[in-house]
C-alpha cells in the first residue's frame, strides 16, 4: 500500500505525518474535491471541521451533517 487516507488531519495540513497517512491536500488553494457514496462531489474547504470529515468517513456511528 502506498497511501491512504486517514481522517487524523484536517484538509490542507501541512504540519508531519507518516507517508502513508496523508491529510488531504489538491491543487486548489482553499480546499478539495470530493466524490462520495452517492456519486455527488462536493467542493470542502479547509475551514471544514476535522469532526466534520470524521463523520462523513464512518456510517457505524450514525452520524448526520449537513454542508448547507
Amino acid at each position: 500500500m502506498i497511501d491512504h487516507k486517514v481522517v487524523t488531519y484536517p484538509i490542507g495540513y501541512t504540519g508531519s505525518f507518516f507517508t502513508n497517512e496523508t491529510p488531504f491536500t489538491s491543487a486548489h488553494p482553499n480546499g478539495v474535491n470530493m466524490v462520495l457514496v452517492d456519486c455527488s462531489t462536493r467542493f470542502m474547504t479547509k475551514n471544514t471541521p476535522l469532526l466534520v470529515l470524521q463523520a462523513m468517513a464512518t456510517r457505524g456511528w450514525g452520524e448526520t451533517f449537513s454542508d448547507q
